[in-house]
Parts: C-alpha cells; structure tokens; sequence
C-alpha cells in the first residue's frame, strides 16, 4: 500500500514553494545518473513519475501546489534530484560556451580558484612563469578577460586570463598579451639556491639574471641577443642539458637544466655555477628541480661555447 499522504500547512507549502524558486529546475527524465542519484528512494523517483508524468521536474514543480502532493519523507530527495539538474545544466551550458585552446599558458603569478570568478575558493597560488596547460575558455568574463579552466602544477583549477600570457606573439582571445610581447615580467627560470634565489626573468629589453635573498638583490645583469653578454647552450650527456650564461666582465653566471636518465638511474637536476674564465668557482644545486620556461626563444641567442658547460 503506498504511503499516506499527509496534510500539510499553508506555511509548510509556501516554504517549499519558496525553496523550489531557488533552484533552477530542469528535467527529472534527463537527470544524470551519479553516486547521488543511485542512494535516491525509487518510491520518491516513482512519486514523481506519478505526479509529473512526460513533464520536466521544473515545469511540474513551479506550480507550487505540487508540494502537497509529495510523500513527506520525500521532499530532501526532491530537493536533491532538482538541484542535481541545475549542477548538470549549468554544466552543459558551459560545456556549450567553453572552447578549447591549442597554445599553451604561463602565468603572471596569482591564485587557481575552484571556478570561473573571484567568488570560487583558493586552491592555491601559481608562480610567475607557471605553466598552463589544456587551455579552455569557459565564456565567462571579467573586466575585459575571460576565465579560463586550465591544468597546472598543483592540479585543475581556473585561472583568469588578465593574469596570464599565451605562446606567441598574438594573445588568444580573451587574454592579456600573447608571451613574446608580454607588458609583464615573465620567468623563464627561477629556483631556490639553499637560503637564496637565483631567477631568470624576460620583457622587452631581454632576459635579466637575479640573485639575492629576502628581496635584496646581489647580482643582476641584463642582456639580450646582441648585446655580447648572453649565451645559450644544449648538450647531451645522460640526458639534454640546456644552459643561459650571463658574463660580466671575467665572471660567468651559469643557469642550467639537466634532463634525468631512466636507462643509466642519471637523476634530474638544476642549478647555477659560477665561473672566473673558464675555471669553476661555485657550483649550487636548486632545491627543486626547475625546467626553462619553454616559450622563450632561445635559439634566437648566440651558442656558446662548449668551454663554458656547466657539466
């Protein structure tokens, strides 16, 4: 015997009709079927097949009387099935807005939000020159740039793209500047040397080397492809080594990446090292293994010579 319906108050409906209105309803028939909708009572599925027949859920339930029709022990289920529609039709809506990117991403430095706008919580904080990647415009926008679902270091998130540049000269739509003609600083290479910071930065006047701690720079020195002072090396011994060395006067300062070796146990590294002309002084291991900013140009700088490896 199916249940009794009870008899409700005036109240008691007017409340469920109000909560119904803060929910955007869409079809019961066309529900997804998730771990939620499984734990969902069939006796409430069947009462609303019952009440609604061919109608979509919403249409059915914005007659608010409806509500007094529902088995009592029903209404959270209810509740649940028209919000599962609103996540999954917003989802669709979005899906529909959203294009995909083939470029890659390198941020400015800034937060990854658990979704598109600055209402959505932290999921944490991106580092100048992060990379981004499976680019996806959601078609949501900010202030003139678009949000912007992208994978990371630390996981999914969404980046806004005032934040961000994309490889290339041209932006892609809806984001700042395209990364060979970014208005800002981007990394190319950055990294903890012990208690100090050895970091590799490029704009429009070149790449600018930096060294120092707590915000108090030691060493800097800026160069570009034809200013004599700036050179770029790739070499293979266990794996790819790539190198940027900024000379000043008879000193060298040696930025470089060391690609690991799964066939000789070779591990991955990173670092800088010091010359005085072609002697090593110095030699400092990163404290993370870093990799070169891959949408710099570096073949548009002069080799160097091999005397000068940081191997």
């Amino acid at each position: 015997m199916a249940p009794a319906q009870p008899q409700q108050s005036g109240v008691l409906i007017v409340l469920k009709y109000f909560l119904y209105f803060t929910i955007l309803a869409a079809s019961f028939a066309n529900t997804p079927t998730t771990g939620s909708a499984q734990d969902l009572d069939p006796v409430c599925q069947q009462n609303v097949r019952d009440l609604c027949g061919a109608t979509d859920i919403g249409t059915c339930f914005q007659d608010g009387s409806m509500w007094s029709s529902v088995y009592n022990e029903c209404v959270g289920d209810i509740q649940t099935m028209i919000e599962m529609d609103r996540e999954f039709r917003i989802q669709q809506r979005n899906d529909a807005q959203s294009v995909r990117l083939n470029v890659l991403g390198y941020s400015y430095g800034g937060i990854l939000r658990a979704g598109p706008g600055m209402n959505y919580g932290k999921i944490g904080s991106l580092a100048e020159g992060e990379q981004l990647f499976d680019l996806v415009d959601t078609g949501i926008t900010f202030d003139g740039y678009s949000w912007f679902k992208v994978s990371t270091s630390i996981g999914e998130g969404y980046h806004w793209g005032g934040i961000f540049c994309t490889e290339g000269t041209r932006p892609a739509n809806g984001v700042l500047a395209g990364c060979d003609n970014s208005p800002v600083q981007m990394a190319v290479f950055s990294c903890n040397v012990g208690s100090k910071t050895v970091s590799v930065t490029a704009d429009n006047n070149g790449l600018t080397y930096t060294y120092g701690a707590n915000g108090r720079t030691e060493k800097t020195i800026t160069g570009g492809p034809r200013s004599g002072n700036l050179h770029w090396m790739q070499m293979r011994f266990a794996g790819l080594v790539s190198q940027l060395r900024f000379s000043s006067g008879e000193y060298s300062y040696i930025v470089f990446s060391a690609e690991g070796n799964g066939n000789t146990g070779a591990q991955a590294f990173s670092g800088l090292v010091v010359m005085q002309g072609t002697r090593e002084i110095s030699s400092k291991t990163c404290n993370r293994m870093t990799e070169f900013n891959p949408s710099f140009d570096y073949n548009s700088l002069p080799q160097d010579d091999e005397r000068y490896s940081a191997m």
